[in-house]
């Protein structure tokens, strides 16, 4: 433009290049906002998906403390309830109960996580066992003591949130990047 906006024939108007200067700066700023939403949302999917499994897990635990029958009948009679364990592998997770008539024999339901986010566990998952709720590793069974942990890994796209149970009972989920 000329001086004070106005071009040689009298009309005002921006010159191409202030326009094409105009559109590459948004242009720029479209590229990065949407690569930061896109970002954002395989976050939120993995916090989503760690604490629904999070839930899963507390719901195991006090199943096994309140001693509640989710497994229907065992045969002609009510299953009594023995143990709940949760293990994970691949994009599903198994909530499962045991009885007291077979108290290595799980059944229960698998359920699939959301979004294409996948999860593993270490140990074998964990078993909560009736009527205090302790955890123990879901495979052998042997009792989480001292630094023990099981460790559920929720991961997307390179990145890793964790849901640790502690020895001593505790279910916490860990922000993205941090381990148990």
């Amino acid at each position: 433009m000329g001086i004070y906006g106005w071009n040689r024939s009298g009309v005002r108007g921006f010159t191409l290049v202030e326009v094409m200067i105009t559109m590459a700066i948004i242009g720029v700023m479209s590229v990065v906002s949407l690569g930061t939403i896109s970002g954002s949302r395989g976050n939120k999917d993995i916090e989503a998906n760690a604490r629904i499994l999070m839930t899963t897990i507390r719901e195991a635990q006090n199943y096994a403390l309140t001693g509640k029958n989710i497994r229907g009948m065992c045969g002609a009679k009510p299953c009594v309830p023995y143990s709940f364990k949760v293990s994970a592998s691949g994009s599903a997770y198994v909530l499962e109960q045991s009885s007291i008539d077979a108290p290595a024999v799980f059944a229960g339901t698998a359920s699939t996580l959301l979004n294409a986010v996948t999860v593993n566990s270490t140990n074998g998952g964990v078993v909560f066992t009736v009527p205090r709720g302790e955890p123990s590793k879901g495979t052998g069974g042997a009792e989480l003591v001292g630094s023990d942990v099981v460790d559920f890994s929720v991961s997307k796209d390179g990145k890793t949130s964790h849901v640790c149970v502690y020895p001593l009972g505790r279910v916490e989920e860990k922000p993205i990047g941090v381990a148990c």
